[in-house]
């Protein structure tokens, strides 16, 4: 048994070995390639579609707080880094599906493209950071409508987008000056 075992590992090491090496390396370019094409100045600067977005998110409390926490666009808008190949299948997608709508699709229609985002929202997305909803809320009303909203996340009065909008400051303002 040791001796075919050990025939195979001389047979075919160097293959597993060139093949391990070829998979390391390719993560370690994968990776180096996502990480400036992962920052919120991306999404925000170089895609003029998502400018408005990216000038709400510079004046949001997810931008900057009292905390001195950030969370970036891809912490809400793609699935967490932690489940990398779901992350990176996720990534893919819609900047295939971005850079494809961007040149060859119909005009931007942002009121559609924000519907779409709203409606697709989980709660999932709110509650990885915000995991102390009904530890310390601010009021008894508070914690009644986030303990409403915990255990009927499909209503549509249960999603965290029915109360908290995100890039709500200013918006207004913001996209009148990008028209």
């Amino acid at each position: 048994m040791f001796k075919k075992t050990r025939e195979k590992i001389r047979r075919h090491g160097a293959a597993f070995i060139l093949g391990l090496a070829f998979a390391i390396a390719a993560f370690l370019a994968i990776n180096a390639i996502s990480a400036p094409l992962s920052t919120s100045k991306f999404c925000g600067t170089v895609c003029h579609e998502m400018q408005p977005a990216y000038d709400t998110w510079l004046e949001c409390p997810h931008y900057t707080n009292i905390y001195g926490w950030r969370s970036e666009c891809i912490d809400c808008h793609l699935p967490p880094k932690d489940q990398f190949f779901r992350h990176l299948y996720e990534k893919t997608r819609t900047g295939v599906r971005d850079l494809w709508l961007h040149y060859l699709g119909p005009e931007y229609d942002r009121e559609k493209v924000t519907q779409r985002v709203k409606d697709g929202w989980r709660n999932e997305t709110c509650i990885r950071c915000h995991k102390d909803l009904l530890v310390k809320p601010s009021s008894k009303a508070v914690k009644y409508m986030h303990k409403g909203s915990l255990e009927n996340p499909e209503d549509v009065w249960g999603k965290c987008l029915a109360c908290h909008t995100v890039h709500a400051k200013k918006t207004e303002s913001i996209l009148a000056e990008t028209e």
